[in-house]
């Protein structure tokens, strides 16, 4: 979140795009890029449980927030600032409710979404 709070401050295509390779690595890996740093580092030092490979429900929310950076280094690369400075503002504000309160709004929308699915093919 602080990252992505940098890149649209400075409306850095460099770095919301790193910013969004690293999150497209988090949806196409077994886990995420950062879970590598904490289990591999910080846990050790400690003593902590190593952190589960990434669910379903995580690597879409990472899929969804690999685009919507991609959206924004596109905006900002093309010289829409404002569209950029707005997706990269609406970023930060879901990756601020995840960190304030624990909630992932794209990981809900894919159990709404996976619950719906469920519902109507037992329904059939």
């Amino acid at each position: 979140m602080v990252t992505a709070i940098i890149g649209t401050a400075l409306a850095s295509s460099w770095v919301l795009g790193a910013l969004a390779v690293t999150a497209a690595l988090g949806a196409l890996l077994p886990a995420h890029p950062f879970d590598a740093v904490y289990n591999y580092g910080i846990r050790r030092v400690t003593g902590a449980r190593a952190l589960p490979p990434n669910g379903m429900p995580r690597r879409f929310a990472c899929a969804v927030g690999a685009v919507w950076l991609a959206a924004a280094v596109i905006a900002f690369a093309s010289g829409a600032a404002a569209v950029g400075y707005v997706a990269g503002a609406l970023f930060v504000c879901v990756a601020g409710v995840l960190t304030a309160a624990g909630f992932c709004i794209p990981s809900f929308i894919f159990r709404a979404c996976e619950t719906q699915i469920v519902a109507r093919r037992e329904a059939a």
